[in-house]
């Protein structure tokens, strides 16, 4: 057992820029997912997936350190999320750097 912090809807997130993007997206009434890591450690996953913007889930990430170990870390799974969805298919905030999250993609239906 371990404890988990989470939003005011028990949704987790990792640091306050979690908690930042998760508000926003429920303000926003976005559909979207927080996948859970079920191993410490687990990089794979994103931090969130948009449901709303088309056929498939919108890769969201949020990097919110640049000591050397996480930038490290944030460079392989750039790289990795480039070479899988393009550099432009996907979401991401810097928020070391950048004050404010960039605007999210619009939201799209879903084709059957």
């Amino acid at each position: 057992m371990a404890l988990c912090r989470t939003s005011e809807r028990a949704i987790p997130v990792d640091s306050d820029y979690e908690a930042r993007i998760e508000a926003l997206l429920v303000e926003q009434r976005r559909v979207f997912v927080k996948p859970l890591r079920y191993t410490e450690g687990d990089e794979s996953l994103p931090d969130f997936e948009l449901h709303d913007v088309g056929d498939a889930p919108y890769v969201m990430e949020v990097f919110g350190r640049n000591d050397l170990p996480y930038a490290a870390r944030a460079r392989d799974k750039s790289a990795r999320n480039d070479a899988r969805y393009g550099a432009d298919g996907w979401w991401r905030w810097r928020a070391y750097t950048e004050a404010e999250p960039p605007e999210f993609p619009s939201a799209r239906p879903r084709h059957a």
